[in-house]
């Protein structure tokens, strides 16, 4: 009996709170294309929570490189992992896919460079299951690490439970597709992950889209503390800025559409990613890129935003930019 007044912890392998018959299984979901490299030592983090209570879906997306071998020979030794294979489709596709063959109660999506620390599941269910408020979705914070998997950026975030949209229309606190776990018949609700971005040329921000349809119908959680690594590569499609910002604005303004009541707070964003997107742009010497997105903006809304960023930043490039959105 724990002692009167007590929060009853879900902790330890196979542990079980009073009252409870034992804990939810969680499903985890993981979309691969050609991830050899990464595969054996993202499921290992897996393989590796505290919370055990897990099933593992990996979802083979049309790889061409060995991919599904290193998962059948892995499947041998781990009666928890599930290969689902299909043509190549896209990770929302995929996302779909292995939430559909999931038999948990929550979801807990995985990339497959990311790496999750032992207590990513334990720290998310805890929320979801013994907080008052009975949030819909909890997440952990990320920091981003090198192709070595040395971190390169701390995260960053405070512990909060609550409605989240207007943070989500603000901006994107969750960051990344490896931080949530959240209720499955709440994924299942809104329709999953958005499978016709990638048609559209706006694949790279359904993880973003799904959180911003989940925060209508339900509460988040976050811990507060660092229990995912990031990868942040060179070849990533986050690094292809230009097509992460026509992604983004394909999918605002949808949702601008869609949710009328938070259409400032996405106007506002937007403008920023083509601040902060130019930007990056622009340091990477990419003018060409940096032009069009201004370009993009302009027809979005407003042509002289830029002009609200310092000049020195940029020196030389930048102010011709600046005259060039003019």
């Amino acid at each position: 009996m724990p002692p009167a007044g007590a929060e009853p912890k879900l902790t330890g392998k196979g542990a079980e709170t009073e009252g409870q018959e034992a804990r939810p299984l969680v499903s985890v979901v993981i979309p691969a294309y050609n991830a050899s490299r990464t595969i054996i030592k993202t499921i290992a983090s897996a393989q590796n929570q505290i919370f055990d209570n897990i099933e593992i879906i990996v979802i083979n997306d049309g790889s061409t490189d060995n991919t599904l071998d290193l998962l059948k020979d892995l499947a041998r030794s781990e009666p928890r992992l599930h290969i689902i294979s299909q043509d190549n489709s896209g990770v929302a596709a995929a996302r779909n896919a292995g939430i559909h063959k999931a038999r948990g109660k929550y979801i807990a999506p995985l990339d497959a460079d990311d790496i999750w620390l032992p207590e990513h599941i334990e720290q998310q269910v805890q929320l979801l299951e013994l907080h008052p408020r009975k949030p819909g979705l909890s997440f952990g914070l990320s920091d981003r690490t090198d192709e070595n998997g040395r971190v390169i950026q701390r995260a960053r975030g405070v512990a909060f439970v609550g409605p989240a949209t207007r943070q989500l229309a603000s901006g994107n606190p969750i960051g990344n597709g490896s931080a949530a776990v959240f209720r499955r018949d709440l994924a299942m609700e809104i329709g999953g992950y958005d499978t016709t971005l990638r048609a559209r040329g706006g694949e790279g921000v359904e993880d973003w889209k799904f959180c911003f349809e989940m925060s209508i119908i339900c509460e988040f959680s976050c811990t507060g503390s660092t229990s995912v690594h990031y990868a942040d590569l060179p070849k990533s499609m986050s690094k292809n800025y230009l097509i992460m910002f026509k992604s983004s604005s394909l999918a605002i303004k949808e949702s601008m559409n869609k949710r009328e009541c938070y259409k400032r707070r996405l106007e506002i964003r937007l403008d920023k990613l083509a601040i902060i997107y130019s930007i990056k742009c622009i340091k990477n010497r990419n003018l060409t890129d940096a032009i069009q997105i201004v370009r993009n903006a302009s027809e979005n809304r407003a042509a002289t935003f830029f002009l609200f960023v310092p000049i020195s930043i940029f020196e030389l490039s930048a102010a011709k930019l600046i005259s060039f959105a003019r």
